[in-house]
């Protein structure tokens, strides 16, 4: 028996998510506004249990949102089809290949991500699994750890907001990029809102390859932000306290660029230092997640896979990078990758593609 996770608990993890996201994953708003639909349509009460918990012979599968967060954003708590859709076929997939899937975890870190299976899992009556699929958020197949440590996700499950299913099986069942491309041209014909479901994996898989304990971590990281708001204590005393963590700078955002396109949302955001950061600029440039950080336009100071997060100074609380507003006053810091990303080369090459679309030529800089 694992833990019974309520409100209280779902809340703190997804202010963790959010900020560990790395700037993806799904607004705060957006993941907010399904706690508050989940709460009131059952109530919360739902069982998750440890890597170690789950017997031999059982099956974890994966589910989540797949497209523009923004996009989501506009629906609001009306996103919940697509994933649950894809989970339903996963799990028929699964049957046939006499690998029923008896659990659920997420894909990645991220406010909107790690509610929608959540609520899949309390729908169809299974325990969450305190895992997911990354220990940060990502902008393609490809950068999930399932890619990185070479842990096959077929079937893969696409559906659009219609429940129109599509089933993949690519002739290597380890091109991972194969199938991010193909669900890119699926996402931009749904309006770039679609559910994914995959990796009907095993503990072993998950221990030694993903992330295990990621959602006791975001609780940690959660609890500390409601302390630091609810206290008035600094952020980052606290937010050292939970997880490793860095002070990058404090400013003010003075331009936000967003544009959906491709299946990602793309985009820079740029701040003004304040406090002892006062006259120097920065930036960051994104593609759902945040791929670079700079100070002034030649200086990197961190890359992914280590997350680059935010914290609205005025709130206390995390911000994605659908969540900036020009005169947002935040703190900017830095949280290193699961170990499991530094396993193989993959780990670090498999985002090569994003930051070539991006245009950076630098090397990855860790936390």
């Amino acid at each position: 028996m694992g833990r019974i996770l309520k409100k209280q608990d779902v809340l703190e993890m997804i202010y963790g998510a959010c900020l560990m996201g790395g700037g993806g994953g799904g607004s705060l708003e957006n993941g907010l506004s399904l706690l508050e639909a989940f709460d009131k349509e059952t109530g919360i009460s739902m069982e998750m249990i440890s890597v170690d918990e789950i017997p031999a012979g059982k099956y974890v599968g994966t589910c989540g949102g797949f497209g523009s967060p923004q996009k989501y954003k506009e629906l609001g708590a009306n996103c919940t089809a697509c994933p649950t859709s894809a989970y339903h076929a996963l799990q028929r997939m699964g049957y046939t290949l006499n690998r029923h899937v008896s659990y659920l975890m997420a894909l990645e870190y991220g406010a909107l991500n790690m509610m929608l299976p959540f609520m899949v899992a309390n729908g169809e009556h299974i325990p969450l699994v305190d895992a997911d699929g990354t220990g940060r958020a990502v902008p393609s197949i490809q950068t999930l750890l399932y890619g990185a440590n070479d842990v096959p996700i077929t079937p893969y499950v696409f559906t659009d907001p219609d429940e129109n299913i599509t089933i993949m099986y690519p002739s290597d069942c380890l091109n991972f990029a194969h199938l991010d491309k193909a669900s890119r041209f699926l996402c931009q014909a749904s309006d770039m809102v679609a559910g994914c479901a995959f990796g009907i994996v095993t503990a072993d898989d998950i221990r030694d390859n993903l992330a295990p304990g990621a959602y006791t971590c975001a609780q940690n990281v959660g609890k500390a932000l409601i302390r630091a708001r609810d206290g008035g204590t600094d952020v980052m005393d606290e937010l050292k306290k939970a997880t490793p963590c860095k002070e990058f700078f404090r400013g003010t955002v003075t331009k936000f660029g967003l544009e959906s396109k491709g299946g990602w949302d793309w985009g820079s955001v740029y701040f003004d230092g304040a406090e002892e950061y006062k006259g120097k600029q920065y930036h960051l440039d994104y593609q759902n997640e945040t791929l670079v950080l700079w100070e002034g336009d030649s200086h990197v100071l961190m890359t992914a896979p280590d997350m680059i997060c935010a914290v609205d100074l005025d709130t206390g609380l995390p911000v994605s990078n659908a969540d900036f507003q020009e005169g947002m006053n935040c703190l900017i810091l830095g949280i290193p990758a699961h170990k499991n990303w530094f396993k193989s080369p993959k780990g670090i090459q498999n985002w090569q593609n994003h930051f070539d679309v991006i245009g950076y030529k630098g090397e990855v800089v860790r936390f």
